[in-house]
């Protein structure tokens, strides 16, 4: 096939600014770009033992009071992980508002005390924030926003006892999370693991789309600290989907010229390449598949001779609205990755988005922020049946037994050996969609209505794929998916004219343009 100039250009990126966002991006891998009411508190009090003053970063309604509970977060906000500290300060803005409105846990404010933590620090940045967070009184916890540090100053968190939830940081995946041996017992974790999310969305190459063939392409330095935990969880699952696993095709963080990266996929000439990177990148591969006339047109042609291979990618890439911003009209609708049911913050009716309305009328969740709120709860939900912000065992014991715990959104639970949030069932796959549908088709290809309520007037946005994950989103959340399907909300299947869309009708003969 005749191939088109790369447009891409070379790179005026330095080795040493590549080493710098590899150290300190490394495990941004796992995060997410995307995106109940408040439990009556116990009438127990709160044990006020100590004091001292607030953390430079202090922030909050009961910053500077001896008497607030406070919480510690460990977030970037400025730097390369900046987009991480906005989303987490809006989330726990509009949490702390909620709560502290309320009155508090057990009659006593919270106050958010927050150390920003460079993720081009790495790993001593982190160490510091946490040593200065773990020293100051009152500290109920800490909520864990940035991705990397946990394995490495687990010592510390053990000799305090210190309850973190880890909620950008895949410490399931670094295999570092309880009950792993030589982990922290008070580490919770929140976030979607990388793991888990595989699997469903290998499962829907082979048993959707009816692929025969995946090829991965890998940024060695991005996916470094996991590298053979990954590579040996792809090749268990495409096995078991019954894919063909090319040979990986590699690349590294702050590459500008993906040419050569694109001439090796081509030479597989693989069905769908499963995208292992940040969202810089995978909308570099996007324009250059594009500049090449390699990009994505529909399934058939993806099945064909012609190399116009489907997109498949993870929460950090794909669930990232930067690489849609990046790759323009070469961030084909069809790129497919996988969220949990918590996280589809696709209407106004939702608990998290009735307190940013509260908290600032007219606040739109931009994604992610059911994670911070979330973690921030589970935390207190602990305090508060523990009846102090001293006795860590008790907190962390207290969360272990709580049951059910609701807030931002769905229901998630501990227990005494799963310290994960996301659930096997809550897992969903979303596919990139945008305002004006998709390449025309025959019969018509219909999008949920969630287009027509929340989605308007933007150009790109990411929508559930109903039919893969049916079966175990209603077996964990029954109502809510019910509800979710009686509103039409999720990709709907090509259908017939005239004929409507409904979870029956979304077998594996569903296209996705």
């Amino acid at each position: 096939m005749q191939q088109r100039p790369p447009r891409v250009t070379g790179s005026s990126v330095t080795r040493r600014d590549v080493i710098k966002r590899a150290g300190g991006l490394a495990g941004f891998f796992a995060i997410p770009g995307f995106a109940a009411s408040l439990a009556a508190c116990s009438d127990k009090s709160v044990d006020n033992q100590g004091s001292s003053s607030q953390s430079s970063g202090a922030k909050g309604d009961g910053a500077g009071s001896d008497d607030a509970i406070k919480v510690g977060v460990i977030v970037p906000t400025e730097g390369l992980g900046a987009f991480v500290g906005d989303v987490v300060a809006r989330s726990l803005a509009i949490a702390e508002n909620d709560i502290n409105s309320k009155g508090g846990i057990g009659g006593r404010k919270i106050s958010i005390v927050t150390e920003n933590t460079p993720v081009e620090g790495m790993v001593d940045a982190t160490k510091t924030s946490y040593d200065k967070l773990a020293g100051t009184d009152n500290m109920a916890g800490i909520l864990w926003c940035t991705a990397l540090g946990i394995p490495q100053i687990a010592d510390g968190i053990k000799r305090d006892n210190m309850v973190v939830m880890s909620v950008f940081q895949d410490v399931s995946f670094e295999r570092a999370l309880w009950p792993q041996p030589d982990s922290a017992r008070s580490v919770f974790q929140f976030l979607l693991s990388v793991e888990a999310a595989i699997d469903p969305i290998m499962g829907y190459a082979s048993s959707d789309r009816q692929f025969k063939n995946v090829v991965m392409a890998r940024d060695i330095l991005l996916t470094g600290p996991f590298a053979e935990p990954l590579k040996e969880v792809y090749a268990q699952v495409t096995k078991d989907a019954g894919l063909e696993a090319f040979p990986d095709v590699e690349f590294t963080l702050g590459t500008t010229d993906f040419g050569p990266l694109v001439q090796e996929l081509e030479k597989t000439n693989a069905e769908c390449v499963f995208i292992a990177g940040g969202p810089d990148e995978t909308a570099l591969i996007a324009r250059e598949l594009a500049n090449r006339d390699h990009d994505y047109i529909d399934l058939p042609t993806a099945k064909s001779d012609e190399f116009r291979p489907q997109l498949f990618g993870t929460p950090a890439n794909m669930g990232e609205r930067r690489w849609v911003d990046l790759a323009g009209d070469a961030a084909k609708v069809g790129s497919v990755t996988a969220w949990h049911l918590g996280g589809l913050l696709d209407s106004a009716d939702i608990p998290i988005a009735k307190m940013a309305e509260a908290w600032k009328p007219g606040t739109r969740l931009t994604g992610g922020e059911e994670s911070p709120a979330d973690a921030l709860y589970a935390l207190l939900t602990g305090v508060d049946k523990a009846g102090s912000i001293t006795d860590r065992e008790k907190i962390i014991t207290s969360i272990e037994t709580a049951g059910p715990i609701e807030y931002a959104y769905l229901p998630f639970e501990f227990t005494a050996d799963d310290h994960q949030r996301v659930k096997t069932d809550d897992i969903v796959l979303i596919s990139l969609e945008r305002e004006d549908g998709p390449v025309k088709t025959d019969p018509p290809y219909a999008l949920g209505s969630e287009w027509d309520n929340y989605f308007k007037g933007q150009k790109y946005m990411p929508n559930w794929l109903v039919r893969p994950t049916l079966e175990g989103n209603l077996k964990a959340h029954p109502e809510h998916v019910q509800k979710l399907l009686d509103d039409k909300r999720g990709v709907e299947c090509t259908l017939p004219d005239g004929e409507v869309g409904s979870p029956e009708t979304l077998t594996n003969a569903c296209k996705i343009h």
